[in-house]
């Protein structure tokens, strides 16, 4: 809570309520904002705890997060989704909520989406309202509700004549969206919401940041996506793409594309055969990370070596000269270039690996 002077001279104060909202009162002088600032001090003292009766869904959530200490990103993220799950359920009061209004809600959520997804959105209403009951604003309504059981290292890595089908049953839009995480590694979230700003047609480079771990990706471009991108090229910077709409629920185009083909597959299947293909053609651990855009944990090690973009380029190249479907582009191509060794660290990069060996070997 403060006081504050505004440009024309007005004396204002600007404070916080109990949920966190800020608000600004303009008062005129400096002795009626100090007077306007006393009686909310008092007034803060004096009031009562939030009751259910007086307490929405939303107002629950904003204290729940605002008593935790999480991360800019974690609050964020916990925010935006407890904003849908109290949309989801009318953003009623606490004491007109019941345990059957959480179990239909459940069960809606069971139907919209994955079992990974939906494991992840009943953990947080059941620790909300956990912790509503712990500071007796709520009884635990949510105590019932039985998370799905997550699913761990459930993929399938496409083998070359299961992405033949794939793309001959795919239309241009959405064979498009799997180009992109098939030859640039891309998440399908992430190929939904690229822009043409993020492709660079003169040197062939994909230019993104990875929504998930928020670290930048340069890709070079194969062949076969510079060509399908080709039609784009007049495109605004602003534009997307592809469309808009998002491939991660249960009926959108990806669906249809399993029925199609009979190839049951996720969406991250894509990015998983890239990773994997990308592993057997390059050796480099440094190189495979950040046509990834992944943070590993090798961060010491990329502090000190950088790849380049020769050397990005000449492992997408590789990559792609396995592949059989894309053998029409490399009919009269020369070799391809032998796979890059790693890079050995140097005595200044490493100097203290150096002194160890020294005093074991007792030189100097």
């Amino acid at each position: 809570m403060a006081i504050y002077q505004n440009s024309n001279g007005q004396w204002g104060v600007d404070w916080r309520d109990e949920f966190g909202r800020r608000h600004r009162r303009q008062v005129g002088s400096r002795e009626a904002a100090l007077a306007v600032e006393r009686k909310l001090r008092d007034e803060a003292k004096t009031r009562p705890a939030p009751t259910p009766a007086t307490l929405s869904l939303t107002e629950a959530v904003e204290l729940y997060i605002k008593s935790h200490h999480f991360s800019a990103r974690t609050r964020e993220t916990y925010w935006y989704t407890m904003r849908q799950i109290a949309h989801q359920l009318a953003d009623q009061r606490l004491d007109k909520l019941s345990q059957r209004d959480l179990t239909e809600w459940h069960n809606r959520n069971l139907a919209a989406y994955g079992p990974n997804t939906a494991n992840l959105r009943v953990g947080m209403i059941k620790r909300l309202f956990r912790w509503l009951a712990t500071n007796a604003y709520s009884p635990d309504l949510a105590q019932h509700l039985d998370p799905p059981r997550k699913v761990h290292g459930k993929f399938h890595i496409l083998t070359y004549e299961e992405e033949a089908k794939i793309l001959a049953a795919a239309n241009d839009k959405i064979k498009l969206r799997v180009l992109l995480a098939l030859d640039a590694g891309m998440a399908i979230q992430d190929a939904c919401h690229a822009r043409r700003s993020h492709w660079n047609a003169e040197k062939g480079l994909i230019l993104y940041r990875r929504h998930k771990t928020n670290a930048n990706a340069t890709v070079p471009t194969t062949r076969r996506l510079q060509e399908a991108l080709e039609p784009l090229k007049d495109l605004p910077p602003g534009a997307f793409l592809t469309a808009t709409k998002d491939l991660k629920r249960n009926t959108d185009a990806l669906s249809n594309l399993r029925e199609r083909t009979g190839i049951q597959f996720l969406s991250h299947d894509l990015r998983r055969t890239f990773a994997t293909r990308l592993a057997e053609a390059e050796t480099n651990p440094l190189v495979v990370a950040a046509l990834l855009g992944h943070r590993t944990p090798w961060e010491v090690q990329l502090a000190y070596v950088h790849p380049t973009e020769e050397m990005l380029r000449r492992a997408i190249e590789r990559m792609e000269r396995n592949n059989p479907n894309c053998a029409e582009f490399y009919a009269n191509a020369p070799p391809a270039p032998p796979p890059d060794p790693p890079t050995p660290p140097s005595a200044e990069e490493h100097p203290r690996i150096h002194k160890r060996i020294d005093r074991m070997l007792h030189i100097g």
